[in-house]
C-alpha cells in the first residue's frame, strides 16, 4: 500500500500507520514501535511484541569443531556468535562452517576471534516456506534419480546441491521452532517430522553418489516404487498444508497399512531382490520407512 509522507516542522517527516494494522495490534497514542532498517526497506513492530537479540561466547581449543559450535548456537536462536579460537582460523574455513546456514554473515574477522551476526528473521511464514521448499526438492531429486536408473544423463553434482539446500532448510527450520505458535508436544512432533523428511533427501543422496559410480544396474520395478514414493510424499505435502484430518487420517491410515504389509507378502520382497539392483532397493525401503514414521507424526500435528 501506499502512505502519502508529511512534513511536520521544519525537517521532520511523518506517515500515518495503515489502520487494520493499527486495529490488529491494538496501537493506541504513547505506545512504543520499533522500527528496523533493512536497506530500502523499513519494518514496524508491536513493541511487546520484540524478542530481546540473543548472543553467545563460544571458546574452542580446536578448529575442527567450528562448525558443531556454530551451527549449535545458530539452532538455539542466537542472533550473534562470537567465537574464540585457540588455533588461528581462516575466512576460508570459516566460509565453509557457514554453507549450511541461512542468513549468518562475517561481522568482523581476526584469526582467534570472529563475530558472526545473523541477518534474517525467524517467523511462521518463514517457516512454512522453508518446509515446503524440502518437500519440493526431495520431489525433484526423485526425478533426477529416476532419469539415473532409466540410463539417461545423470549429474550427481545437482543432487549433492539439491542435498545441500535441504540441509541448510533443515537448519532454519530447527532455528524458527521459537518462532511457532504451538504447544511444547506440537513442537516435538513438528521437529521429528521435518528431520525425518530431510532425511529422505540424504538417502535420495545416497542412491545418487551410487547411481554415479554404478552406471548398470539392475532394474525391473525400481521406477514404478520410486513413483510410488512420489506419490506419497506429494499426498503428505498436501495434507501438511491443508491440515484436512479427517480426509488424512484414512488416507495414512491406508498408505501405513499398506507399507507394513504389501512388501512382506509371500516372497514379493525377496523376489524384488533378485530381481532389482540389491542397494538401491534397500535405500528405498528405508525411505518407505521414513515416510511411514513421517505420516505417523503428521498425524500428531494435525490433530493437536
Amino acid at each position: 500500500m501506499k502512505r502519502k509522507v508529511n512534513k511536520v516542522g521544519t525537517g521532520t517527516l511523518i506517515v500515518s500507520l495503515p489502520i487494520n494494522w493499527v486495529k490488529k495490534n491494538q496501537i493506541k497514542k504513547g505506545d512504543e514501535i520499533n522500527v528496523d532498517e533493512k536497506e530500502d526497506q523499513l519494518i514496524l513492530q508491536k513493541g511487546d511484541n520484540i524478542k530481546d537479540k540473543k548472543s553467545k561466547i563460544i571458546e574452542i581449543n580446536k578448529k575442527s569443531i567450528l562448525r558443531t559450535s556454530i551451527g549449535g548456537a545458530y539452532r538455539a536462536g542466537n542472533d550473534e556468535i562470537t567465537i574464540q579460537s585457540k588455533e588461528k582460523l581462516t575466512l576460508t574455513e570459516v566460509n565453509n562452517a557457514l554453507n549450511t546456514l541461512i542468513g549468518v554473515e562475517i561481522k568482523s574477522f581476526e584469526p582467534n576471534k570472529v563475530v558472526l551476526k545473523n541477518i534474517v528473521s525467524s517467523n511462521t511464514e518463514e517457516y512454512n516456506f522453508f518446509i515446503n521448499k524440502i518437500f519440493v526438492t526431495i520431489n525433484t531429486m526423485i526425478n533426477f534419480i529416476q532419469e539415473g536408473i532409466s540410463g539417461n544423463e545423470f549429474n550427481f553434482e545437482d543432487i549433492d546441491s539439491m542435498r545441500n539446500n535441504n540441509l541448510k532448510s533443515r537448519e532454519f527450520c530447527t532455528r524458527a521452532m521459537d518462532s511457532l505458535d504451538y504447544s511444547e508436544l506440537k513442537k516435538q512432533s513438528v521437529y521429528t517430522f521435518f528431520i525425518g523428511f530431510e532425511k529422505i533427501s540424504g538417502s535420495l543422496w545416497n542412491l545418487g553418489q551410487y547411481l554415479n559410480n554404478h552406471q548398470k544396474i539392475k532394474n525391473k520395478d525400481l521406477n514404478k516404487l520410486l513413483d510410488e514414493i512420489l506419490i506419497k510424499i506429494k499426498q503428505i505435502h498436501h495434507v501438511y498444508n491443508k491440515h484436512e484430518f479427517d480426509e488424512a487420517l484414512q488416507e495414512l491410515l491406508d498408505y501405513r497399512q499398506d507399507m507394513r504389509t504389501d512388501w512382506f507378502k509371500g516372497d514379493k520382497l525377496l523376489n524384488l531382490f533378485k530381481e532389482n539392483d540389491p542397494v538401491i532397493l534397500a535405500l528405498i525401503l528405508h525411505i518407505r520407512r521414513l515416510i511411514d514414521s513421517c505420516a505417523s507424526r503428521l498425524l500428531t500435528i494435525i490433530s493437536d
